[in-house]
């Protein structure tokens, strides 16, 4: 072998060895943001008390990252668009009112899911039952918190506790309803929806923001998350939709309309909340 053939060889080998580094990294990142964003399933079994517990457990991966985002000075998205929202620019409060309704869009947008999938899941639960289970679910969504005082995640709760009033008119047994309900589980609709709760609070409330953004980066950012999110949902919606399909089998047209008015209700509510979303710093809540 010439000298010449040995260093190229070589410069192959260098080549090689560097494409495969990349490669482990990149496998590398994509574990750790699997692991990240890989929500635990709800097994069918579990009560939902035990559940919030491997919540609470998993969400410690994100409390950290926020920890250490802290420690480098960084702000979540929500906290520069609090001082966007106080900038003498016009522009600026432009681009926070457009934020600020991407927010609000998709808050509503998952919470509808969510109320949907009350629905399912407390199918046949009297008003005791479903009391406790909403207690179980806001301290579920309360797991989720990246840090202490998460208006998302306060928002989430606060149409939680809504639920119960809207059901409480609601009573329906039928056989057909556990196997609804059974079918809601096996096709795991509650944890797709916890994710993206999840997601959704980790891109508002995750300080991992060094400096500030230029407005068209800002907007960038929400039409990013708008494609996302709205495409993972409308999947989860169209999950719904056969189970929706299946309690056309088990009940009357009369159930159906009142199960139909019902989410129109939650809607209202939902939507209602939503729009009293407030993106403004602790102090000026204080100042008030």
């Amino acid at each position: 072998m010439t000298e010449e053939e040995l260093e190229n060889l070589m410069s192959e080998i260098k080549d090689i060895t560097r494409e495969v580094r990349d490669l482990n990294k990149r496998v590398d990142d994509f574990e750790e943001k699997f692991l990240k964003y890989n929500v635990p399933r709800l097994r069918e079994s579990e009560s939902l008390e035990n559940y919030a517990e491997s919540v609470r457990a998993f969400m410690a991966i994100w409390k950290e990252e926020a920890k250490k985002g802290r420690g480098e000075g960084e702000k979540s998205l929500i906290e520069w668009l609090q001082l966007l929202e106080q900038s003498d620019s016009e522009e600026r409060k432009s681009t926070f009112k457009a934020m600020r309704h991407v927010a609000v869009d998709l808050g509503m947008l998952i919470t509808h899911l969510l109320s949907e999938s009350f629905l399912f899941m407390w199918v046949s639960a009297n008003r005791k039952e479903i009391k406790q289970n909403v207690d179980d679910f806001t301290e579920i969504l309360e797991c989720l918190s990246i840090e202490d005082n998460s208006v998302v995640i306060d928002t989430f709760v606060y149409v939680t506790d809504f639920a119960p009033k809207a059901m409480r008119s609601r009573e329906l047994q039928h056989a057909g309803v556990e196997h609804v309900s059974r079918r809601f589980k096996e096709k795991g609709i509650f944890n797709l929806i916890i994710k993206e709760v999840m997601c959704f609070e980790v891109a508002l409330c995750c300080p991992d923001l060094p400096v500030m953004l230029t407005d068209e980066v800002f907007l960038a950012m929400g039409s990013h998350l708008i494609k996302v999110l709205e495409k993972k949902l409308n999947r989860i919606g169209l999950n719904m939709d056969e189970l929706k399909t299946d309690l056309c089998i088990y009940f009357r047209d009369e159930e159906l309309r009142k199960e139909s008015f019902l989410i129109e209700i939650m809607d209202l509510g939902i939507k209602a909340i939503w729009k009293r979303l407030e993106l403004k710093p602790e102090a000026d809540d204080q100042s008030d």
